[in-house]
Order: structure tokens, then sequence, then C-alpha cells
């Protein structure tokens, strides 16, 4: 990567509180970075100020949302170079970076190639075929369910239906290849917490606008599927409903069913229940010392022995 600044940092700005983060070249050329937060006083800014000049930073970068920027760009204009910027443009320059060096790596091949001798290109071009035979073959050893079938596969997922199935077919699809990961497939979808952090603190985990079509049906069939008792998925409603309330708990319980939905899709399985009791027994010892602590409370000293049938 391209050194454009040596001594730079960013700040993140609140209303009582500035988090900056520095990135500088030391005398070895080595990378470091310090992160550290102040208040929005002017006595904390000017030693903000003071810290800045200590590091021999040249460049800030600042978000300009709000008025809060305002005062510390007043005490720190005189000293460095300080751009008010778009946080959210901010976050697409390491995509751009990643973007621009794959487009130089692709036009020094091409140059590369351009100045190869006949004999050595038509041996990469045999090299390629033989590549690309390969992945072809590879990539066709799975090949995604038709319709029919992967609609007889998602109607086994409790509460989802034929129609909800053909629905989620539809607006999904059969192949997917298209996804890295369950996870990937859930972001897609907007069925997993947003990750919205700001200067240590995580704020609102909204999940985000998504295809209509698509979420209504699964929050549909999460609906259906917590009034299947003794089941995995009314399990994990029945554990969140209480402390997180029932429209958070039905849209987990939709995406459990969308990850289910991948790994059906992708290994052609039918639907297996984990079994209501799952979730407790991935946190036995976790849920034991919670039940001796409440029984110390109340005055009890209990002692637990497995019993030989739940052994295995």
């Amino acid at each position: 990567m391209e050194v454009t600044y040596s001594h730079c940092a960013g700040l993140d700005v609140h209303k009582k509180l500035v988090v900056a983060c520095c990135l500088y070249l030391t005398e070895s050329g080595k990378l470091e970075k310090e992160t550290r937060s102040f208040g929005t006083t002017t006595e904390e800014l000017l030693s903000l100020s003071s810290w800045f000049s200590h590091l021999k930073i040249t460049h800030l970068a600042m978000e300009s949302t709000g008025e809060y920027w305002k005062p510390v760009y007043n005490i720190l204009e005189s000293s460095f170079e300080v751009m008010v910027v778009n946080a959210q443009h901010l976050t697409h320059l390491d995509f751009l970076e990643e973007q621009i060096a794959i487009f130089d790596s692709q036009i020094r091949q091409l140059i590369e190639g351009e100045s190869l001798s006949d004999d050595d290109s038509t041996a990469i071009d045999s090299s390629l075929d033989t590549s690309l035979e390969a992945n072809s073959q590879t990539s066709t050893s799975v090949q995604p369910l038709c319709w029919q079938q992967a609609v007889e596969l998602l109607d086994s997922i409790p509460g989802v239906a034929r129609r909800t199935a053909e629905l989620l077919i539809a607006e999904i699809g059969c192949d997917m290849s298209r996804f890295k990961s369950a996870a990937h497939l859930a972001k897609w979808a907007k069925l997993c917490p947003g990750n919205y952090e700001s200067a240590g603190q995580r704020l609102a985990g909204r999940t985000g606008q998504s295809n209509t079509w698509l979420r209504s049906a699964l929050v549909q069939a999460a609906n259906a599927a917590v009034r299947c008792k003794n089941s995995y998925l009314n399990a994990v409603y029945r554990r969140l409903v209480a402390r997180r309330g029932r429209k958070k708990a039905i849209v987990a319980v939709a995406h459990r069913i969308v990850i289910a939905l991948y790994h059906m899709l992708t290994k052609h399985e039918p639907y297996r229940d984990l079994g209501a009791n799952y979730l407790d027994h991935s946190s036995r010892d976790h849920l034991l010392q919670g039940l001796s602590r409440q029984a110390t409370k109340l005055g009890y000293q209990v002692e637990f022995t497995p019993i030989a049938s739940t052994l295995s």
C-alpha cells in the first residue's frame, strides 16, 4: 500500500467524548497505532493537540455529523491540516484500495503476457485451459437441486408450508454457491443484528431494510414454528422472548430458519430438529452454576449428580 501521509490521525467526535486514533511511521519504518480518548472541554482539547504534536501528526480527519466537531476544529486548525469529511465515505477507502491493487496486478499480468514469446504464451494458454476444465469439473460435481426437490426439502422445516417454501425458493434461488456462507445469506436477507459501534459504544443494532417478500415469509414461518412444542425453534423463542421481547425473538427464529435453509440446500439434506434441550446441553455448566447460586441464596447446599440414562 502506498503511503500518502506518514503521520495522520482520525477523530470520532461525540458530545462529551473525542476518540483519536493515530497512525505513524517510526524511524525504523514500522507502522505504529495509538488510540486515546479525551473530553470535549477546552483543557482536554488542548491536551489532545499536545499529544498530536508529540507524535508529529500532520493531517487529521474528523466526521462532519452533527455540530460537535466545530470546537474541536477551531482548536486544532491552527496547528494541523484538519479535514472534515463524511464518515460513510471513509468506510469505502479500504475497498477502493483493494480494487485498485487488483486492477494493477491484472494490468501487470497483461503487460507481461504481451512480452512473452509464442511458445510461452501457448504454454500459458494450455495451463489455463487445464485449470478451467478442472474448475468446471469441481463446480459441476455438486449441482443445485431442481425447483421441485428444493421445495420438498424446505417443506420439512417446522412452520414452512409448501406455499412458503415456493416463495423462499423464488426469492433466494436453489443455488447457494452465490453466498459465501450461511452468515452471508443471513446478512443479505437482513436477518442478523446490525453492527453499529462508535467510540467503543454499541449503538442501535437494527437489521435494516431488505426484500419485503422474503422477510415477511420468514417472519410468518417463524411465527408458525414457535408453536411447535418440544422443538429447537420453540426453545430459541422461549429463551429470548422474556428479555428481548416478542418481535426480536421472532426475528431470531427467522434467522435460525435461514441458516438451516442454507445448509439444507447446500448439503441436500432434510431438516433435522436439534431438540428442545439443545441450548441447555450446550451451556450445561453455566446453567448448573446459576442453579447452584440460586440455591445458595435460599440457604441450601446442593450437589448435582448425573443420571445414568443421560450420560450418553
